[in-house]
């Protein structure tokens, strides 16, 4: 079966986009949970002793600073609240709410993330990523919220 686009034109069209992108991105930092790394100062310490070890636990914050669109959802409609396109959730206007639309490499390392910061505010993740794109899932967007 022929193609009505053909493979050139394809790649001109994302290509396209992906200016587009560039363009109008705008940087974020991904924040992922703190990892725990539990250290022991006591080489002699007997496992089958009943004191407990002391042991130190160091936190390490992961975070990554990556590109995404970014579309700030009105506030007007306060007193109505707000369903979230395609998801059903009903979110009553008392948090900023705010579409973020980022690259396919950029969604695998948010995907769980803790929270995300947006000019200065932190957001935390509120429905799925949702992918879409031309001819593959180049993009994916997620709603997030302020936090309280």
């Amino acid at each position: 079966m022929a193609n009505l686009i053909s493979t050139q034109d394809r790649q001109t069209y994302q290509s396209a986009l992906a200016d587009v992108h560039d363009t109008f991105s705008r940087p974020i930092t991904v924040w992922r949970d703190s990892k725990q790394t539990i250290t022991s100062n006591d080489p002699n310490y007997d496992v089958f002793s009943d004191t407990p070890m002391q042991n130190n636990v160091v936190y390490t914050t992961e975070s990554k600073i990556i590109q995404a669109r970014i579309k700030y959802i009105d506030r007007q409609e306060e007193e109505f609240g707000f369903i979230v396109a395609g998801t059903g959730i009903d979110v009553t206007q008392q948090f900023q709410l705010v579409r973020l639309k980022v690259t396919a490499e950029d969604n695998e390392y948010m995907k769980d993330c803790a929270k995300v910061t947006v000019d200065g505010q932190d957001f935390v993740q509120l429905t799925v990523p949702r992918p879409h794109g031309l001819f593959s899932n180049d993009y994916f967007t997620t709603y997030f919220r302020s936090q309280p």
